[in-house]
């Protein structure tokens, strides 16, 4: 599929796919004795750009600790800006059972990999993006998100 008369092949619309994916949560990139009840997730691929979308839903957390990151995405995070390796981004659409002094939540993916980091920023004044980590949630937090990204 080409636009406006363009028949470079470079900038043909070559590439559409649907699909669905189980994300996975860890801790310091462990997962030790965690329970989902649920983990369901689906993208949509045009071109370099996709959009992934998901719910995690645990029963127990388990024992690891450390950084929070959301795994598995679909496809690789591109290496697209080399000013960052900050290369694709989203926010929880929904929380539940979760530290009470944060207002919002973040996902910031990293070039060359499947993996996001999960992000607050606190109330009460806060400003800055702070790394979420196990303690920030609980045996049955309840998660939603969205994030796009480049291949």
């Amino acid at each position: 599929l080409t636009f406006n008369g363009d028949t470079a092949a470079a900038n043909a619309l070559d590439d559409y796919e649907e699909g669905t994916w189980s994300p996975t949560v860890t801790f310091g990139g462990g997962s030790t004795g965690m329970n989902l009840s649920g983990s369901s997730g689906y993208y949509v691929k045009i071109g370099r750009l996709v959009n992934v979308g998901g719910t995690i839903i645990f029963t127990d957390k388990g024992s690891s600790t450390g950084a929070a990151e959301v795994k598995s995405l679909p496809f690789t995070i591109g290496n697209n800006d080399g000013a960052t390796s900050a290369e694709g981004g989203g926010v929880f659409t929904y929380f539940a059972n979760m530290a009470v002094d944060r207002t919002a939540w973040y996902l910031r993916g990293s070039n060359n990999s499947t993996a996001a980091d999960i992000s607050y920023i606190r109330s009460g004044g806060h400003t800055a993006i702070e790394g979420a980590t196990n303690t920030d949630f609980t045996a049955t937090t309840t998660i939603r998100f969205i994030m796009t990204y480049q291949t």
